[in-house]
């Protein structure tokens, strides 16, 4: 009997200990799964810190950023409104200069006219409103095609070293690599082109009423050779009303109507269709035959 109490009690105690050592085992694996459930927590905390600062730091570059483009833009815009001011203005200055043709070229044109209508020539007049943008818009296209034909002569692959170019030409290369670069293609050669389309439809309206155009030559009598070589400006308005031709891309013909009273030749210019070139050599016979300008040499002293 004793002995099935010792067995009993040995068995109970084996429970027991089975029991207990259950228990501290779940109390210990508990314990490690609440740890690893707070080191998770911790790091979905940090996660959400670290997000929020590079949220916060994304904002801040990002308004940053919208901050320069709209920077960017407003210069842009500023930009966009000097040109459209430099092209459409009536007080440009090159609207002025170009209003401002001198009395002698004048009186030689309005000659050479009645000389025509003498000779049974209809003459009206006709109206070209955007021809007045033209010399602007010769200056951008023409050295951006020169700087875009002569960037080859690097001294490299073609030619000699840059030195070899005269100012001029150094001049208008670097004027059409300003106009083409980024940031002002839009603002300068683009909108040039678009204001070259408004001149040729012009001509094209005008040559559908006229076969010919008469027109000065130059604004002033001639300037002595080299005189305005200093100021790059002046010289260019010289070719304020030969420009509208080379914009348009129609033939024009120079013809020699009279003398200043310096004795220098003043011309007159006949513009006429896109191969209407018969039509000039036509009427500027016509003008010779009437006259004896061409024969006649001027005072160069």
């Amino acid at each position: 009997m004793s002995l099935k109490i010792v067995f009993l009690i040995v068995g109970f105690a084996s429970i027991v200990g089975a029991v207990i050592g259950y228990y501290l085992r779940l109390i210990i694996s508990l314990g490690k799964r609440g740890s690893l459930e707070l080191e998770v927590k911790q790091m979905i905390l940090d996660a959400k810190e670290a997000a929020k600062k590079i949220t916060s730091e994304a904002e801040g570059k990002a308004s940053e950023t919208m901050k320069e483009l709209r920077n960017e833009m407003k210069e842009k815009e500023e930009k966009l409104k000097l040109t459209e001011n430099r092209l459409i203005k009536k007080e440009d200055l090159l609207d002025q200069r170009q209003a401002d043709i001198d009395k002698e070229v004048e009186n030689t044109v309005r000659s050479a006219v009645e000389i025509y209508k003498k000779l049974g020539v209809s003459v009206v007049e006709v109206s070209l409103p955007h021809t007045k943008y033209a010399i602007d818009v010769y200056y951008i296209i023409q050295p951006a095609e020169v700087s875009s034909n002569l960037n080859r002569y690097d001294g490299v692959r073609f030619g000699n070293d840059r030195d070899s170019f005269a100012d001029e030409a150094k001049r208008r290369i670097m004027l059409g690599t300003y106009v083409l670069s980024a940031g002002y293609y839009d603002a300068f050669y683009l909108k040039a082109m678009k204001v070259r389309t408004k001149i040729i439809e012009d001509f094209g309206r005008v040559f559908e009423k006229v076969d010919a155009i008469i027109a000065p030559v130059s604004p002033t009598p001639p300037f002595r050779l080299g005189e305005k070589s200093s100021n790059p400006l002046e010289m260019y308005l010289a070719d304020t009303l030969t420009a509208p031709a080379n914009i348009a891309g129609i033939p024009g013909i120079s013809v020699p109507g009279g003398f200043s009273k310096n004795g220098l030749p003043i011309g007159f210019q006949l513009l006429g269709p896109r191969w209407g070139e018969d039509k000039l050599f036509s009427l500027g016979e016509l003008f010779q035959n009437e006259t004896d300008y061409h024969f006649k040499m001027p005072l160069i002293k």
